[in-house]
């Protein structure tokens, strides 16, 4: 596939959790292991007649003429990881990808589907695939059958926020998945999560389905700790209440402030959720202390 369309879908794949292979395994392992990780990737890019772009680090940028072929090789990417470990290590993909129009400078895209397309790979945890309702309406029902709502997205620069669908690929999944539905059951507001970071305030409610934070310059809120992940964290509002998923290499380090029997104490979110409550602090890959003025301050009211 050589022609360039101006519309395409724009696929992002990167590795989840590379800067703990080099940790665990040294520069000169860790690197092999990338490099093994990029070439499958590229293969299976090529398996479904996508094109990749560049690589940049530990990501891989692509695109396709179809929505189909994307989500076919995004599944098959995640079942190959999945049976298959690199240089003896378990490694897991993060994907997320985006149909719309598309400017060429050369052989290199630009324009908003490419941040769209960075927003969805920048939501997806490990072994997850992400994308939009839009880029889903050209699927086959086949693939419409095995997506399931994932929220809302806000996007820098556009007005509305995008709806957002998970891929499931896994066959070994039970959760029954549905196709999304444009109508969005309303949430009742019970709350109002303030985050303070460097002097800076910023409130969420029920509208804000996805919030990401990261040291990303893509994320809703940017932190500049060495420590953070690009995308290191999610917050969703389920029924009123605020949740966070770490999705990181480093773990969050939560920190509630009162006269609770835990409070004051550095609580490990990593991989899994927490429910925020009264007020504290967020530390993104250090303890809350250690963090200094990279630390979050939360509040619910």
């Amino acid at each position: 596939m050589s022609e360039l369309s101006p519309s395409t879908v724009i696929f992002f794949a990167d590795i989840a959790g590379s800067t703990r292979l080099y940790d665990r395994l040294g520069d000169s392992q860790a690197h092999r292991c990338i490099v093994t990780t990029i070439e499958s990737l590229r293969g299976l890019v090529r398996q479904f007649d996508g094109v990749v772009i560049e690589v940049v680090g530990d990501q891989v940028m692509a695109y396709f003429n179809d929505a189909e072929k994307a989500a076919q090789a995004a599944s098959a990417t995640q079942r190959h990881f999945e049976n298959n470990n690199i240089l003896e290590q378990r490694i897991q993909i993060r994907i997320g990808f985006h149909y719309g129009p598309v400017l060429w400078d050369g052989q290199h895209p630009f324009g908003d589907t490419i941040n769209v397309a960075s927003r969805m790979v920048g939501l997806a945890g490990g072994r997850q695939i992400v994308t939009t309702a839009i880029t889903a309406e050209r699927f086959t029902r086949g693939t419409r059958s095995r997506a399931r709502p994932f929220g809302q997205a806000n996007v820098k620069g556009k007005a509305h926020p995008f709806n957002t669908l998970k891929i499931e690929w896994d066959d070994s999944d039970s959760t029954s998945l549905f196709f999304h539905s444009d109508k969005t059951t309303p949430l009742v507001k019970k709350n109002l999560l303030t985050l303070e970071y460097k002097n800076k305030a910023i409130q969420l409610d029920e509208q804000q389905t996805f919030f990401i934070i990261g040291r990303g310059s893509s994320c809703d809120l940017v932190v500049l700790s060495g420590a953070a992940s690009r995308s290191h964290a999610r917050i969703e509002c389920r029924q009123g209440h605020f949740i966070y998923f770490d999705q990181s290499s480093n773990g969050s380090f939560v920190m509630t402030t009162g006269r609770r029997a835990n409070d004051g104490m550095n609580l490990l979110v990593h991989h899994r959720e927490w429910v925020f409550s009264g007020t504290g602090w967020l530390g993104l890959g250090l303890p809350v202390k250690e963090s200094g003025e990279e630390a979050i301050r939360f509040s619910v009211s």
